[in-house]
């Protein structure tokens, strides 16, 4: 049986799983595979092991020429059974502690701390290691099994939706479906069994010819090259469902690419296209586009023909404006249009029916449309650093949102109606122009982080004290002259940041904030008594009265 299905399952073995990605931590003081394996050796000596580290450790050793993969993963098993032996010591200290209640929930409390700290790839899958068989598989946050544990060697899912995985002395790409693909990572790996080939970061300068004689492939990733032509010959490879040519040099795409009929996802991201073909109409399977960091200034109205696409990435260009057809893309999901020059939204968003996220942060907009509140689905909308002045009433009707970013606008006043964003949980107000908040901001029940700072406020209503799910209050650089007096209400406050305001008393029921653990209060008018008394009051505060 699978230690995940173990009822005395502990998820602090887990923490070999980091929420960052292995590659992004490296050995950067050793400069030679014999360095990193005696790093990793005094690593493992000490009494309190970061494996997360040690693996890393590892995962760099493999890039130097001298390395010896052999050793590398003997040192992986011996990480491994160390781990294994901390998972059985702490399912036993589990035991005990189930009998009695109040110990077992704290435990449980830690144990989830950690998983929180897994990368799991769309918040469903984790890589995982089942030390019966030896295997890694993945899986979802209720450590149930998402992929079998099949893989003699695997790495986390990346940003390209795939994990590579070796099983049988064969390398594969897995999805998110549990589908194998047979990998090469070179050209004289490339048969014609592969379906997967990955020549990413190779410094290439154009595609190898060869590449276009094997029309099985279905996943091709060029990125990270330095093409600068993508040859008419791609128009050969039929079957591809996933082409990567991102971070490259790209300016233009030939019309034969209208040929990959098949394609579901195609990455195009931080090139340097001025425009799209209008043959990208004809890739109606396309379920993914990314387009972000070109300085692509207008769309072609066939980009409406891709009805199934759910993931568009347009952020970092030169848009002015979006072609009506544009907003039949009616299967949309995700949304980014950030960083562009955009100044109005029509009333043509309402179709966008499915939208789960929308950024159009970084934009000119003045004003959203009354139509944005029909977007039900949204869960999060970022329209950070625009030219907002104010926010329609119907943003209220967005009954899902659990993010809203308006950080770096205008905004004088919101509505009442910002209330009845029951699931909210992120409000980011900071840098506007608010004089006042409304009493309504009290009903945000599960609202946990609100960042005011930057504003012109003078007071904060006593409602905003009933916000019992709050976690992180920033209230910098105001015009506070005192705080709520029932703020103790916020047992659950652990940052507060009152900075740079008028403060010159704080209320007794300051006292109350058993969980706040950092307070700034510099730059206020509090007394030497004052402050000593604060002190007094909040004992386990780290509290910051100087700048």
């Amino acid at each position: 049986m699978m230690w995940i299905k173990n009822p005395t399952f502990c998820p602090f073995c887990l923490t070999i799983f980091c929420a960052v990605f292995p590659w992004l931590l490296t050995a950067q003081q050793c400069r030679d595979y014999a360095c990193v394996i005696a790093k990793v050796e005094r690593l493992m000596q000490q009494k309190q092991r970061d494996y997360a580290y040690i693996l890393d450790n590892l995962d760099s050793a493999e890039g130097y020429t001298d390395s010896n993969p052999e050793e590398v993963r003997r040192w992986r098993r011996t990480v491994f059974a160390a781990i294994e032996k901390e998972r059985q010591e702490a399912v036993k200290a589990r035991a005990e502690a189930e009998k009695q209640r109040n110990i077992a929930e704290i435990a449980e409390d830690k144990a989830r701390a950690v998983l929180d700290k897994i990368y799991f790839y769309d918040e469903k899958f984790g890589l995982a290691y089942d030390d019966n068989t030896g295997n890694y598989g993945f899986i979802d946050k209720d450590l149930d099994t998402k992929i079998e544990f099949n893989y003699q060697e695997a790495l986390p899912f990346d940003d390209t939706g795939f994990a590579r995985v070796r099983k049988g002395g064969t390398a594969f790409l897995v999805d998110t479906f549990g589908r194998e693909f047979k990998l090469a990572t070179n050209l004289e790996d490339l048969d014609s069994t592969v379906v997967a080939l990955n020549l990413s970061h190779n410094e290439l300068t154009t595609i190898p010819p060869e590449v276009f004689q094997h029309t099985q492939l279905k996943i091709l990733n060029l990125s990270g090259n330095e093409i600068t032509v993508l040859p008419p010959e791609i128009g050969q490879l039929t079957q591809l469902n996933y082409l990567h040519l991102g971070w490259n040099k790209l300016t233009t795409l030939p019309d034969e690419i209208g040929q990959l009929t098949q394609l579901t996802s195609l990455r195009l991201g931080s090139n340097r296209l001025t425009h799209l073909s209008p043959v990208v109409g004809k890739l109606r399977e396309l379920r993914s586009l990314y387009l972000f960091y070109n300085k692509i200034e207008d769309l072609p109205p066939e980009i409406g023909q891709l009805r199934h696409l759910t993931t568009l990435y347009l952020y970092n260009n030169h848009l002015h404006d979006l072609p009506t057809e544009f907003w039949q893309l009616s299967h949309l999901n995700s949304l980014h249009l950030g960083g562009n020059q955009l100044d109005t939204l029509p009333a043509n968003i309402r179709q966008l029916t499915q939208l789960n996220e929308l950024h159009l942060g970084r934009n000119l907009l003045q004003f959203l449309p009354s139509e944005i509140g029909t977007l039900r689905e949204l869960r999060l909308l970022d329209v950070r650093s625009n030219k907002l002045e104010a926010l329609p009433a119907s943003i209220g009707q967005l009954n899902n949102l659990v993010e809203f970013d308006l950080r770096s606008n205008k905004i004088a006043v919101l509505p009442p109606e910002i209330g009845q964003l029951q699931y909210l949980r992120i409000l980011d107000l900071g840098y506007n122009n608010l004089t006042r908040v409304p009493a309504t901001l009290g009903k945000l029940r599960h609202l946990e982080k609100l960042y005011l700072f930057d504003n012109q406020l003078t007071t904060l209503p006593d409602e905003c004290t009933q916000l019992k799910e709050l976690q992180t209050l920033n209230l910098y650089k105001n015009k506070l002259t005192a705080l709520p007096k029932n703020i103790g209400r916020l047992r659950k406050l652990e940052e507060m940041d009152v900075a740079m305001n008028a403060i010159s008393n704080l209320p007794p029921s300051m006292a109350q904030l058993d969980w706040l653990t950092d307070l700034n209060i510099w730059g206020n008018r509090l007394s030497a008594a004052q402050r000593a008394n604060l002190t007094k009051m909040l004992p386990y505060c780290n509290i910051k009265f100087e700048d």
